[in-house]
């Protein structure tokens, strides 16, 4: 500002700030339109900064308008301001305080709602499974990390909007439109190398910058976009020329490229590891202090036609309110998860998506070791049901061996058997034969402890110490979990895993689990039977309590297929499923257990611990 006279004007106009945090906000505005706009639009500013920062979209004021739209992508994530651009870290979302990239309302709105579909994506997709600290020791291993990263965090933007895309259709324009929006304002000085700045434009936008503005130079639009055609072919003269000299590795990044479509995480991984071995040689790495740097924009566009009404207007935002007006009215809990213990471990686990018929969804499940326990006051009132009931199952439990004595092979010589052979040379029977008598069992319960479930929460956790009282005695091997969700993440909660000892300790774990949020039972259920599978046991039985229907799913066509399939998945894996539900029976019950080997709904929490034991006990 110095150097075109406007140093002091600009000191003037912050002057003009009663409170230090909206000249912040003014500030941070002010740098990402600096190089756009001219001299004496920049005085205008500078004459009345408070009024044109009004002017702007603030992100307080369509924080809730977002919100509705990002709940039923992930829950109620957090929105954040921030001097960034658009991004998250897993559990907020961060979008700039104020956009002020349009004089209308509308058009900031659709970059807000861009920037936070983009945010959320990542979230919604899995970007988080894996830190970032843990990927970052793996791409240092190629000696290229700061390549590796820049191609990692390209091709996760790719992989999660062509997700978003096919989950929800009607948001490509917004999503096509926006990105050449963002091409139009990248810079080409911000890469060590053309090869890099050619392949990340093809992987974020789709296009080339000289691409699109052969398109536009054909759609008549270059002069509306700030560019004159003698600027353009010069631009376009000197892509061309990179593009001719990197082609053949351009051609073949972007064919690994194409391999994330439809994948993980662990996809764009690879990706990003396979294009560094392609192009190393041709991108040196920038000195560590440079590598964080933010890049810098540059725009000259006519900011009156940047999003055509004919691309994504605002009467198509109002269609696509009203399309997924279920989705954005999703039921939220009351009862909001206030765990006991951080997540030790997070794992993603898919989903069923009904409309595509495959696993396109994720769910990323926190896998919560209770350590602090807390006593069961009801538990005590079963303090002679519970010595009744060790009693009677300790009648029943397999004895550790059996023993056939004096038969004519076994593994024992019979002492009688010898003395008797001794005196009659004929006898041979000698020997005693030992069979280990034991059962080969691993079971595991799963409760349900969504916020429905808070009136019977104690009933639940009773129940579930018997149920542990009785594998111990019969000397299963068992685990103990309970589940509750939230948006796009669910809580396991470790009670009990297999190799935990049954003690007082233990059952004060159970009595440690909270109930709050929503049942999404789907990934619950594969989180399981995955640990049941884990155990070498002739038979393997999960029990699974829920007092009604699956909820917490964005498109409620998929809760009850998501179920039934996790069902079906168990079941064909050697897992027996004891489905138990409360109550009145939910509409969809049969449907959603037709492959579970048992099917039981009880009228009170009472009934529960006699059908977990009676189905134990009946296993031969």
């Amino acid at each position: 500002l110095e150097g075109i006279g406007l140093g002091e004007a600009f000191l003037m106009s912050i002057n003009q700030f009663k409170d230090q945090d909206t000249l912040s906000i003014y500030i941070s505005t002010l740098e990402k339109r600096i190089t756009e706009v001219g001299k004496d639009e920049l005085l205008t500013i500078f004459a009345n900064p408070v009024d044109w920062l009004k002017g702007g979209l603030h992100l307080n004021d369509v924080k809730m308008d977002l919100m509705a739209w990002l709940t039923p992508l992930c829950g109620a994530v957090p929105i954040m301001p921030s001097k960034d651009g658009p991004r998250s870290d897993g559990r907020n979302v961060y979008l700039p305080a104020v956009i002020n990239e349009f004089p209308d309302r509308e058009r900031n709105m659709l970059l807000y709602l861009y920037g936070a579909l983009h945010a959320v994506s990542h979230m919604r997709y899995g970007s988080f499974a894996i830190p970032i600290s843990k990927l970052y020791e793996e791409f240092k291993k190629t000696g290229h990390p700061w390549l590796a990263t820049t191609l990692f965090t390209a091709l996760e933007d790719l992989r999660c909007e062509d997700h978003l895309v096919r989950e929800f259709e009607d948001l490509e324009p917004l999503i096509r439109t926006v990105n050449l929006f963002n091409l139009r304002k990248r810079s080409i000085q911000n890469f060590p190398s053309p090869i890099l700045e050619l392949i990340l434009e093809k992987i974020v936008h789709g296009k080339t910058k000289g691409e699109h503005l052969a398109e536009l130079i054909e759609q008549g639009l270059l002069e509306k976009k700030g560019w004159s055609l003698e600027e353009a072919r010069e631009y376009m003269e000197l892509e061309k020329g990179e593009m001719d000299e990197y082609r053949p590795l351009i051609d073949q990044s972007l064919e690994i490229a194409k391999s994330v479509k439809g994948g993980t995480v662990l996809d764009s991984v690879e990706a990003a590891l396979k294009i560094v071995e392609v192009i190393k040689d041709y991108v040196p790495e920038p000195p560590e202090e440079e590598q964080q740097q933010n890049t810098d924009i540059d725009s000259s566009e006519d900011q009156e036609s940047v999003v055509p009404p004919e691309e994504f207007s605002t009467d198509k935002l109002d269609e696509l309110r009203e399309k997924y007006a279920e989705q954005l009215t999703a039921k939220v809990s009351q009862i909001p998860i206030e765990p006991e213990e951080e997540a030790e471990y997070v794992r993603r686990v898919p989903e069923w998506d009904e409309r595509f018929k495959t696993y396109s969804l994720w769910i990323n499940i926190d896998e919560i070791r209770i350590q602090r326990g807390a006593p069961i006051p009801s538990i005590y009132e079963y303090s002679y049901v519970r010595q009744q009931l060790i009693s009677e199952l300790e009648k029943i439990a397999p004895r550790k061996f059996t023993v056939d004595r004096r038969v004519l092979d076994g593994s024992e010589l019979n002492m009688d058997g010898i003395v008797d052979a001794y005196c009659e040379p004929k006898e041979r029977r000698i020997f005693d034969k030992i069979y280990r008598d034991s059962r080969d069992v691993a079971a595991v319960l799963l409760i349900d402890a969504s916020g429905s479930t808070s009136r019977i929460i104690n009933s639940l956790k009773v129940s579930a110490v018997l149920f542990g009282d009785a594998c111990n005695v019969l000397g299963d091997k068992f685990a103990i979990y309970a589940f509750n969700t939230e948006g796009r993440k669910a809580r396991i909660y470790i009670a009990k895993d297999f190799n935990d000892p049954w003690n007082t300790v233990t059952q004060e774990k159970v009595g440690a689990v909270r109930s709050g949020g929503l049942t999404r039972m789907g990934a619950p259920i594969r989180y399981s039977y995955e640990e049941l599978l884990k155990n070498e046991a002739k038979t393997r039985i999960m029990f699974v309590f829920s007092d009604g229907e699956p909820e917490g799913y964005e498109q409620e066509e998929n809760a009850v297929p998501d179920v039934r399939v996790a069902i079906e998945e168990a079941e064909s894996r050697g897992v027996r499923v004891v489905y138990i539900t409360m109550g009145r029976e939910p509409r969809h019950l049969k449907e959603m257990c037709s492959a579970a080997s048992i099917l039981k709904v009880i009228k009170s929490p009472e009934e529960l611990p006699w059908v977990l034991i009676g189905n134990l006990t009946a296993i031969r």
